[in-house]
């Protein structure tokens, strides 16, 4: 009778996760379709440039664009901009259904973890499908910069769940590989190193295991040398760098970046509340990471998945954080809550789920899920009159006026004036582009098309 219980539950939680899902989806490619322009914008110029220039699939694929590569997120991009004469408008659904397939293995990865289905699960799709991360969506959609690198590491991680050492060290190889070209998946390179380390030493009286954990540490190192060859330092900013001065601002970008998951904006809450609020939540990640990460130490890599899944999750977002505090400190404090971060923020917080979910005393873990569930759903679900309604319409609004003005007198600077509006910092880095673009019928003259 329990069993049989059990059994309808878990059919009820799995078809109320279906609806919302559905439910959120919806409401996430609405917005994509109500908000997003056809035409390039901003980095979307620069990192188009091995399309514009008909290079190679390799050469696509280790494109650099600023810090990184673009990887296969830019050789997706390719494709479907060869499919639909570049309509800029697919790259913004493509990262919805990115997002959306991301979302899916997180729901797999929570089930192999727990072998269960429950309603507290619903967490979950509100943390992927936010639209706090609207800049991703309809601002410069890149699948290379956050959305790519998040289904890689949710693929990653259910790498990590399989049994056969063999599959498990190929999987892990692959996908490393694939993270470290496509954006900041990047930083899955050292934490791969790390793993595999802390794995060869823990496995050294095991000579098969050992062997294979060594190829894939070998093989991982390599991954990461091979990024370097040709690659240039190319900050977003000029004066990027580690510096003593601006050593207590770190931690408080961090917290502001962490706080800008939910929408907690400084212009809205004021910056001492903020940096508090995103305080707490960087003290209890860090707190989390050291609890797994540790266990991690004592019992062995592969003796607790969860931990396992939790820490690398946890350390991956952290490192992304620590990386941004260092880049864009000089920008500001406020630089910190920019939406296009949210993506690689989404893995720190679904650990902190997963670590919810090992609490052991019962009624301290339903409250405090529920407690998590609550923030979820309130902060997750701007009413459409507020701050990212009113912003993607700027944008839209700001693209569309300079899209119809440049169709009309196809005048960058004059269009600048006009419209009060740029589409790219520099006038000159387009002209060639947009002779390209009208001549073959692509982008904005899509309409323009006998």
């Amino acid at each position: 009778m329990n069993q049989r219980k059990r059994i309808r539950n878990s059919n009820l939680a799995a078809l109320f996760l279906l609806s919302v899902f559905g439910v959120l989806g919806w409401r996430l490619f609405s917005f994509i379709d109500r908000y997003s322009v056809n035409i390039l914008f901003w980095d979307q110029w620069a990192f188009y440039t091995p399309l514009f220039q008909h290079q190679s699939l390799w050469q696509i694929f280790s494109w650099q664009h600023g810090p990184h590569r673009q990887g296969l997120g830019l050789i997706v991009t390719n494709f479907l901009a060869n499919w639909t004469s570049w309509n800029s408008r697919t790259d913004a659904f493509a990262v919805g259904v990115v997002l959306c397939l991301a979302l899916v293995c997180a729901f797999f990865l929570k089930y192999h973890l727990f072998r269960s289905v429950t309603f507290i699960d619903v967490v979950i799709p509100f943390l992927f499908l936010t639209l706090f991360q609207y800049e991703a969506l309809i601002v410069v959609p890149n699948l290379s910069h956050g959305v790519f690198p998040l289904l890689m590491i949710m693929l990653y991680c259910l790498g990590l769940l399989l049994k056969n050492p063999g599959v498990r060290y190929v999987v892990i190889i692959v996908l490393n590989f694939l993270l470290i070209y496509t954006g900041f998946g990047l930083f899955m390179g050292p934490l791969t190193i790390v793993l595999l380390f802390i794995d060869s030493y823990q496995n050294r009286y095991n000579r098969k295991t050992t062997t294979l954990s060594l190829i894939a540490l070998f093989l991982a190192m390599a991954s990461s040398l091979s990024f370097l060859v040709s690659y240039h330092f190319e900050p977003a900013i000029p004066n990027f760098g580690f510096s003593i001065s601006y050593l207590p601002q770190y931690p408080l970008f961090i917290s502001l970046t962490l706080a800008g998951f939910w929408g907690w904006r400084t212009m809205i809450l004021g910056q001492p509340i903020t940096i508090v609020a995103g305080t707490i939540w960087l003290v209890t990640l860090i707190a989390v990471l050291f609890f797994h990460g540790r266990r991690l130490i004592w019992q062995g890599v592969y003796a607790n998945r969860v931990s396992l899944i939790i820490t690398l999750l946890i350390s991956y977002s952290l490192l992304f954080c620590l990386n941004t505090a260092i880049g864009r400190i000089p920008l500001g404090l406020d630089s910190a809550q920019a939406s296009r971060y949210v993506p690689l923020i989404i893995p720190a917080y679904l650990a902190l789920f997963f670590h919810l979910l090992t609490l052991q005393i019962a009624k301290r873990r339903q409250l405090i899920l529920l407690a998590y569930l609550a923030i979820s759903i309130v902060w997750v679900l701007p009413i459409p009159t507020g701050m990212v309604e009113s912003r993607a319409f700027k944008y839209y609004t700001n693209k569309t006026n300079w899209k119809a003005c440049y169709l009309r007198f196809e005048d960058i600077e004059k269009c600048n004036q006009l419209t009060d509006f740029r589409i790219y910092p520099v006038d000159d880095y387009l002209i060639d582009k947009m002779a390209y673009l009208k001549e073959r019928h692509l982008n904005l003259f899509i309409d323009t098309a006998e």
